[in-house]
């Protein structure tokens, strides 16, 4: 840390983290407007700090420039150093190196209560620009009521005008139900008389309904008594037995479309009835039955367990879940209907005989859901045997063709070795001792003939004449055979 020397004060000592000015312009720092940023960082740490601190401060030692740095940044003020010389210059007023803490500690309290003067200024300030956007708005709602509040009402209107106006207010009284569901109608009967505007606006805010001029004018002449004025417990009154007309009109609406609805069920019903269960009532189930029959029965149940069990054409087995019991005639139509299967009494009759193990004429839906669930497991395992089947034979067939191939492939890669007659081999050295060679080639042959053996070429000479002569003698053989 650089140490205060009063008497050098032309020069600039910039050693540590201090960089002290010259010591006559230390009066008139903290005024200058050089240094207003620096007073107002310092205004800013001197806010943030508390009474307890200051006192503290101020009952402490005197700071040279290391505690004075070290104090400025326990603030939170981030200084240069020549803003750091500055305020050390400024504060030490007996020129000896150090800050008087009592001094320094009330010029902080000083700048803190003017800071706070100043922000509670600058509150008051922008309270008053916030309370006089309040007034503006408020003024602006004023005239917009002062300005609906003024309603125009046609002198003249005509019928059609007449009847949209009162159709408005049919459809509010329509669609009105009385508290707590609907809104009230004490506006309308603690107002007494309503002005054209009044009238005008309570229809508005109770029953969002917007008449234009003529309108309200020819409902004001519907409604109005001598004086113009609209009595409002009478229009309550009479908005209120209006409504009350119309929600009975609409229940009753609501009711005879209810009971048409239900005639128009019923007859649907009917029809189903006669069309499938009015047949099935005269069903005819012989008593005996075939094999054959109960075979073919047996036989369109597996088809139908055969396919597919899940999805949009997977067969309907909600009716038989319910475990209710089922005579022929439910049996049949349950059939058709959910499983897609026609049955001929002959057939019917056997599936009966089939699923009614106690003989008392009727089929629990439970023991009909066991035997297709059980049909459809061994319909299952048997579709699993017939593609397991033709997968191997696919296999087998796939092996088959893959060695035949191979075989075929064997013979056309195969080496055939045909050897040469003597005459042929005779015919073929002739030639080649005829044919003639270069020089070089005649040396390298000459060359070979001195490098190979003699015994090893007299030897090889006896049998290929030894040779020679074997296959001559069996070729003569085979001709005088011939």
């Amino acid at each position: 840390m650089s140490i205060y020397n009063p008497d050098d004060a032309s020069a600039l000592s910039t050693r540590g983290s201090l960089i002290l000015p010259h010591i006559y312009e230390r009066r008139a720092m903290l005024d200058s407007p050089r240094w207003a940023l620096t007073r107002r960082k310092l205004a800013r740490g001197a806010s943030a700090i508390n009474r307890a601190e200051l006192r503290q401060l101020g009952t402490g030692a005197d700071l040279d420039p290391k505690a004075f740095t070290k104090q400025m940044r326990s603030l939170g003020v981030k200084l240069n150093a020549k803003e750091l010389g500055m305020l050390f210059c400024a504060f030490d007023n007996d020129g000896d190196g150090t800050v008087a803490a009592r001094e320094f500690a009330a010029h902080l309290a000083d700048v803190k209560g003017k800071e706070k003067v100043q922000r509670q200024k600058h509150a008051k300030e922008d309270n008053s620009y916030f309370l006089e956007r309040k007034q503006q708005r408020e003024l602006q709602v004023r005239a917009k009521h002062e300005r609906l509040s003024h309603v125009h009402v046609a002198e003249t209107w005509s019928d059609e005008e007449r009847d949209r106006g009162l159709r408005k207010l049919e459809t509010a009284a329509g669609a009105w139900s009385p508290p707590p569901k609907g809104p009230s109608l004490d506006s309308f009967a603690d107002g007494g008389p309503l002005t054209p505007s009044q009238f005008w606006q309570q229809l508005r805010f109770v029953f969002n309904v917007h008449l234009d001029s003529a309108e309200l004018a020819a409902v004001m002449a519907f409604f109005a008594n001598e004086e113009g004025l609209v009595d409002g417990c009478e229009f309550a009154s009479r908005f209120f037995r209006l409504s009350a007309e119309l929600r009975s009109a609409r229940f009753d609406e609501e009711r005879r479309s209810r009971e048409q609805r239900q005639r128009r069920r019923k007859d649907v019903e009917d029809q189903i009835h006669e069309r499938f269960f009015a047949k099935d009532e005269d069903t005819y189930v012989p008593e005996e039955y075939t094999e054959a029959d109960e075979a073919s029965a047996l036989g369109k149940l597996a088809k139908i367990a055969r396919g597919a069990l899940s999805g949009a054409a997977a067969p309907d087995l909600a009716p038989f879940k319910g475990g209710a019991s089922m005579d022929a005639t439910a049996l049949k139509h349950y059939l058709r209907v959910c499983l897609r299967i026609t049955l001929v009494p002959a057939e019917l009759a056997a599936l009966m005989g089939v699923l009614d193990q106690s003989g008392t004429g009727l089929v629990d839906a439970s023991e009909f859901l066991n035997c297709f669930h059980k049909v459809v497991r061994i319909e299952t395992r048997r579709r699993r045997e017939e593609e397991g089947a033709a997968l191997q034979r696919k296999e087998d067939k796939e092996a088959r063709l893959i060695r035949r191939l191979r075989d075929k492939a064997d013979k056309v890669g195969a080496v055939s070795v045909s050897w040469p007659s003597i005459e042929e081999v005779e015919e073929y050295a002739t030639r080649s001792a005829m044919c003639t060679v270069s020089s070089d080639v005649g040396a390298f042959l000459d060359e070979l003939d001195e490098e190979w053996p003699a015994e090893t070429a007299k030897r090889k000479r006896k049998t290929v004449r030894r040779k020679r002569r074997t296959r001559g003698a069996i070729r003569e053989e085979r001709s005088t055979q011939s």
